[in-house]
């Protein structure tokens, strides 16, 4: 268990020691932007400027609203220091009554007028901001160049490097290696996909442990030829029996899309027959898989077609060790190809990036870190604590080991100086950017006695904060890593505290229970029901469920507090844009609007791929086929007869090649925007769109995919080269930049991703889909664990009964917790929440979720580093189960 937590009351707020290590952990709602303004303006009454506060978060959208948050917790407590009265604020309450006398107070108004006068010169930065700033300030220290090139993006030079490195490579293989190579790593596709997490993720590990060199890796398998050679003497003396156990036995499944379907079998043996006669042994086709011992036990039916132990014969017995061997061999080259491509990719993109004074945002990170770690590491940290001596991390449950790093090289073990980290572990749902909870871990071992909770909940009605305690309490280990996170209770601020009632959500006067659960039944055969049939059932009671809120509301039966339910007080909560737009589609033929809001990103939209068939067509626009198929892009709005008649008619066509032409010219002379605006005008754009479905959202998406491309084309000047960079942006969409920006939508129902929802509230909140289960993938990409000593790695050939694979999925299973608690506490009044016992093929369905740990696993921790998690396959009794949580919480 981790340390006992302090209660961090407004009272002890304003007698926290603001020097030190201190970790503050802010459960939801629970005040934590409240409580940074209190240690600020405790801060700046202590006499330190606000250029030496440092306070740090994630996002610039963030940082900007923490400012004028902060700013205005000044004003405020300016305005009762000038005006001394009662309030319901506790902390400035308890201010009022620290104040000596008059001189202690003219000069407390005195400090916070120059505070709330110098905001703007404020030390709020992004983390790749403060970097930034402290490179720039002090790049003689941190010897880096004064003048450097900041891009968001440096996936150009890798995409070079490793291109080269792989052009390299695959001209120097043999004919027989090239095999094994396309085997282990693909594509040169599927190999930079395969490569990127090493870019940045330079502290972890990668397994398997790598050879020497890629050539030891061809060795070891082509010093398998003698083995090849076994089986293929014994399959042309035994191939006609081996034919016939295959051909006969009735154990095995003969199914359609089987290996073993009877056309398919002769073929594959037939293949087999060539291949054994020939001399490319070191090459095994696809069809020697057939030969497997594991395949055939995987295919045979004992149970409805009883056994056959010729399937046992030492052939496939044989058969199976090669096809091991040669899957551990390619798993080895796979991991010594990625060890090799990146250190070779490294070194060609640090080349290119001093040579073009370029450096990428997570650049900024590394740099700091290995400056503050450098020979003139404590020069330069000693400067920055000179300048920054207290400093504040927000969201710190979203801190990576790098930027941990840095912080803790600036200011642990450092008495005279502060930081304060200020988060929730219990929402830390970004490990896919680093974030993780270990992290989390060695900063409460840093913080030692001085970590802090803040336990009263402002957000929700009391019976709702009653209600999500009792899902997470009903484990002592409900967030599985118990050393990071405990789960103390949090209460609801009475309606004294609050300084006004609680808005409930009331129908026909009465107050409705805050939580719904929608159990989802068994089929007729008392089996689970299928993802697909679940998810189309639940998408239509939560479109219906919203419709009959909506109406009571019209009759005024449906109330927030004394405050008409409207649809802008609605949120749906889904995991993926598939959820989000199935949602979308019910509500819109219920006759409700809704917006999505989310993962959704402007260059997945319809229009960013309408676009490039334009781009394309004004680049080449003497080239007849793009130009027809411009014709057909959405933005035109041009139904078949329109597009017909504008490539048949002779003149209709000039006109439009001579529009394509004259497009061209505005671009390779004015640049990219004027040709831009010229397109949209000139091409009756806004027009075509204006008969569309969401005419307003499809333009707003495309003029701000003009200023992406705007943007890009100072990096990317030349034509083919933007649209290149257009191009990948919708194949990798990676850019927090590029998130769709939203009409006003103050007045329609939201569809947010679980992500995008942290940090926000509603008062009411539908969550269909947690019991959707995302297992953690096993081909074609990296798996990321933690071992038990918290070191971190990077597996490139997990398997289903591999250990990697039981750490992996633990750490899975962890923070779809932390994710289901952040959907759990989103709303401020009632929250609809569907689960029950889903199937889906190939995984253990919802058994592998949050809500089957929280509410029916007998698994403990220990147990998750030994078995994948699946809460349903003890036989779980889930309507006990539902029934002891419903008598301990407020729920239908």
């Amino acid at each position: 268990m981790s340390n006992a937590l302090i209660p961090l009351t407004p009272q002890r707020t304003l007698v926290l020691p603001l020097h030190g290590i201190k970790l503050i952990e802010a459960s939801a709602g629970t005040g934590k932007t409240y409580t940074i303004g209190n240690l600020y303006l405790r801060h700046v009454l202590a006499g330190h400027g606000v250029a030496q506060i440092l306070v740090v978060t994630f996002t610039n959208a963030a940082t900007e609203e923490l400012r004028g948050r902060l700013r205005a917790r000044l004003y405020q407590a300016l305005q009762l220091l000038q005006n001394p009265r009662p309030t319901s604020d506790r902390f400035l309450d308890g201010l009022l009554e620290e104040v000596a006398d008059d001189a202690h107070r003219h000069k407390m108004i005195n400090d916070l007028k120059l505070a709330v006068r110098s905001m703007d010169e404020a030390a709020i930065y992004t983390i790749h901001g403060f970097c930034q700033r402290a490179l720039t300030d002090h790049a003689f220290n941190s010897g880096q160049p004064f003048d450097v090139n900041l891009s968001a993006d440096d996936s150009e030079f890798w995409h070079a490097a490793l291109k080269d490195w792989w052009r390299r490579s695959v001209c120097t293989l043999s004919h027989r290696d090239i095999g094994l190579f396309s085997e282990a790593l693909g594509t040169l596709d599927d190999f930079l996909k395969w490569q990127e997490p090493l870019r940045d993720n330079v502290d972890k590990t990668l397994l398997p442990v790598a050879a020497d060199d890629l050539s030891t890796c061809f060795a070891a398998w082509q010093g398998r030829e003698n083995t090849l050679q076994t089986l293929a003497g014994q399959w042309q003396a035994r191939g006609q029996a081996l034919r016939e156990i295959l051909l006969d036995s009735k154990a095995l499944s003969r199914a359609a899309t089987g290996p073993y379907q009877r056309e398919k079998l002769h073929d594959s043996l037939n293949i087999l027959d060539a291949w054994f006669a020939g001399n490319e042994l070191l090459e095994p086709p696809e069809a020697f898989s057939i030969l497997s011992a594991r395949l055939l036990h995987d295919k045979s039916t004992p149970k409805k077609r009883g056994t056959d132990p010729s399937l046992d014969d030492p052939f496939f017995v044989a058969c199976q060790q090669l096809l091991d061997t040669r899957q551990k061999i390619c798993e080895q080259l796979r991991a010594t190809a990625l060890g090799e491509a990146t250190a070779f990719a490294r070194k060609q993109v640090q080349q290119a990036k001093r040579q073009t004074q370029a450096i990428a945002f997570h650049d900024l990170l590394s740099l700091l870190h290995e400056a503050l770690h450098g020979e003139q590491g404590d020069v330069l940290a000693h400067h920055l604590r000179q300048r920054f001596p207290f400093a504040m991390i927000d969201e710190f449950q979203d801190t990576d080991t790098l930027q941990y790093g840095i912080f803790r090289r600036l200011y642990v073990d450092q008495a005279q100086c502060g930081l304060t980290m200020i988060g929730d572990p219990k929402q830390a749902i970004y490990s896919f950017r680093g974030g993780d909870i270990f992290t989390y871990m060695r900063a409460k071992t840093d913080a030692g006695d001085e970590q802090y909770s803040l336990d009263t909940n402002w957000r929700s009605v009391p019976d709702l904060v009653d209600a999500v305690n009792g899902i997470f309490t009903l484990r002592t280990d409900a967030f599985i890593y118990s050393e990071a996170i405990d789960y103390p209770p949090v209460q609801a601020a009475t309606a004294e505290e609050r300084g006004a009632p609680h808005r409930r959500l009331m129908a026909a006067g009465e107050a409705v229970t805050p939580l719904t659960l929608w159990r989802i039944a068994l089929n007729e055969k008392g089996k689970p029901h299928s993802k697909t049939q679940v998810q189309t059932t639940l998408v239509e009671s939560t479109a219906a469920e919203i419709a009959r809120l909506l109406a009571d509301a019209q009759r005024g039966e449906m109330h927030i507090g004394d405050t008409a339910l409207k649809a802008g007080d609605i949120a749906v909560l889904v995991r993926t844009g598939f959820e989000g737009e199935a949602v979308r589609r019910a509500l819109q033929r219920h006759g409700i609007a809704a917006v999505s809001v989310g993962r959704e990103r402007v260059f997945q939209s319809a229009e960013a791929a309408a676009l490039t068939l334009l781009l394309q067509a004004v680049i080449q626009c003497n080239d007849r086929g793009h130009a027809r198929a411009a014709l057909g892009s959405a933005l035109l709005g041009l139904d078949y007869t329109e597009m017909a008649a504008n490539i048949f008619d002779e003149d209709r066509w000039l006109a439009w090649v001579d529009s394509l032409r004259e497009l061209n010219r505005l671009w390779r002379q004015r640049g990219f925007m004027a040709m831009f605006q010229a397109m949209l005008q000139n091409l009756d754009i806004g027009v075509g769109l204006a008969a569309q479905e969401r005419a307003e959202r499809r333009l707003t998406n495309l003029l701000h995919l003009g200023e992406l491309l705007q943007q890009a084309a100072k990096i990317h000047p030349g034509m083919d080269a933007l649209l290149s960079w257009h191009r990948r942006q919708i194949q990798e969409n990676t850019d927090e930049a590029a998130e769709l920006r939203l009409e006003s939508d103050d007045a329609l129902v939201k569809i947010v991703t679980i992500h995008k929802s942290k940090g926000l509230e509603y008062p009411v909140v539908f969550l269909p889909f947690l019991w959707a289960c995302r297992e953690t993938p096993l081909k074609d990409q990296l798996v990321r664990f933690h071992d038990k000593d918290k070191r971190a790695f990077l597996h490139a050939a997990v398997h289903a009964d591999s250990p990697a694979l039981m750490l992996a999925e633990k750490e899975r299973l962890a923070e779809d917790i932390r994710l289901a608690y952040v959907a759990l506490t989103r709303a401020q009044a009632k929250v609809y929440l569907a689960w029950g016992h889903v199937t889906a093929r190939g995984t253990r369905g919802s058994g592998a979720t949050a809500l089957a740990y929280l509410l029916h696993a007998t698994q403990t921790p220990a147990d998750l580093t030994q078995a994948l998690p699946d809460a349903f396959s003890a036989g779980a009794d889930l309507p006990a189960d539902l029934a002891r949580l419903a008598t301990t919480t407020s729920i239908e």
